[in-house]
């Protein structure tokens, strides 16, 4: 048994090892559309997709660097058949312009404690600016019917 047989023994070891994390990347991509009452654990899957995902793109740049190109098409068909479930997990809305007129972007940095004060001892006044930025318009906002208490004594709003 010459080296060149220990080799392709090895690739192909190599090969059966991919094959295996292909059929998990499809499995965890896919568990989204199981059943979750009647199996609730592999519901689950989908949790770890992204480890597979990874795993499955270091095997797709493996095989091109040892130049086994036939063995690179079948994480890269994997990785094509995932594409769907690849934008849900990671969008990147690079080609989009113009955004559409009725969108919204929400941003939060939730950072309101880390200057180290407590903010509860402030004025009502102060706190609010901290709770409801400037920039939605004041003729949205109208306190509900009964003043009712939430929290910390923050006034509930609702938006009409």
């Amino acid at each position: 048994m010459g080296i060149k047989h220990i080799g392709k023994f090895v690739a192909y070891l190599i090969l059966a090892v991919n094959i295996f994390f292909i059929s998990l990347l499809l499995l965890t991509a896919y568990s989204p559309h199981i059943y979750p009452v009647s199996h609730p654990v592999e519901s689950c899957f989908g949790l770890t997709f992204p480890i597979f995902l990874v795993i499955n793109i270091c095997f797709f740049i493996f095989w091109l660097i040892i130049q086994k190109y036939k063995f690179a098409l079948f994480p890269l068909v994997a990785l094509l058949l995932c594409y769907s479930q690849i934008r849900t997990y990671f969008p990147l809305n690079l080609h989009t312009s113009k955004l559409p007129e009725n969108s919204f972007k929400v941003l939060s940095y939730n950072i309101m404690g880390f200057d180290g004060e407590s903010h509860s001892e402030l004025p009502e006044e102060q706190r609010s600016r901290y709770l409801m930025p400037a920039r939605i318009p004041n003729d949205r906002i109208s306190p509900v019917s009964q003043p009712e208490r939430c929290g910390k004594g923050f006034k509930r709003l609702s938006l009409s």
